[in-house]
C-alpha cells in the first residue's frame, strides 16, 4: 500500500547522504540506482522542473527538495510546503529552503508568463484605458485602484505587498 508520509529522518540518512543541495545514493538500489549517483530525475510539473525521488520501499516518488529539508530539520513537514526561497525549483541547496504554509508559499512566486505590464497585480484595463493594480490577501482580491500611468500602478502595489507581508523576490522573473 502506497503513503504519501514523509520517511522518518533515520531511513532518509540510510537511503541518502547530501552534498551541496544534491541527494546522493548512499547504497545500491532499485531503478538503476547506485551508490554514489545522484538519486531522483528531473520531472516536469505544473509549477515548472523538479527533481524527484522514489523511495523503493514504498515505491512512492517524493519531491528531493522535501527530503532534504526532512533530513535536516526535525519537524513534521506532512501537510506543509517547502518553499525555494530564490523561485528555483532545482535549487535544492539547504539556505534555500524554508517550511512556510500555503498561504506564504503564494507570497513568493514568479511573474507569470502571461503577465503584459511586467509586475505582479497590474493590469492595463481595456475599459478606460487606465492602470490596474490588485492584490491577494486570504484568497480576496483587493483592488488598490486605477491609475494614469504603469509607474503609479506599480507604486501602489509594491506598497501593498509591503504592507500585506509578501516575500521580497515576489514578482521575479
Amino acid at each position: 500500500m502506497k503513503t504519501n508520509k514523509t520517511p522518518t529522518r533515520e531511513r532518509l540518512y540510510e537511503l541518502f547522504y547530501y552534498d551541496n543541495g544534491w541527494l546522493h545514493n548512499r547504497i545500491n538500489r532499485t531503478y538503476n540506482a547506485k551508490a554514489g549517483e545522484i538519486a531522483g530525475c528531473i520531472k516536469s510539473c505544473l509549477k515548472g522542473n523538479y527533481r524527484f525521488v522514489t523511495i523503493d520501499v514504498d515505491g512512492v516518488r517524493y519531491k528531493a527538495h522535501r527530503l532534504i529539508y526532512k533530513m535536516f530539520n526535525d519537524e513534521n513537514i506532512d501537510g506543509c510546503e517547502i518553499d525555494h526561497i530564490d523561485g528555483n525549483p532545482l535549487n535544492n541547496k539547504l539556505e534555500n529552503l524554508r517550511l512556510v504554509t500555503h498561504r506564504a508559499n503564494m507570497l513568493n512566486q514568479k511573474l507569470r508568463n502571461t503577465n503584459k505590464s511586467g509586475r505582479c497585480g497590474v493590469s492595463k484595463s481595456v475599459t478606460n484605458n487606465k492602470w490596474r493594480s490588485t492584490i491577494w490577501d486570504n484568497n480576496k482580491q483587493i483592488e488598490l485602484g486605477t491609475y494614469n500611468t504603469l509607474q503609479d500602478a506599480i507604486r501602489a502595489r509594491a506598497a501593498a505587498e509591503k504592507n500585506y507581508g509578501y516575500h521580497k523576490n515576489h514578482g521575479r522573473v
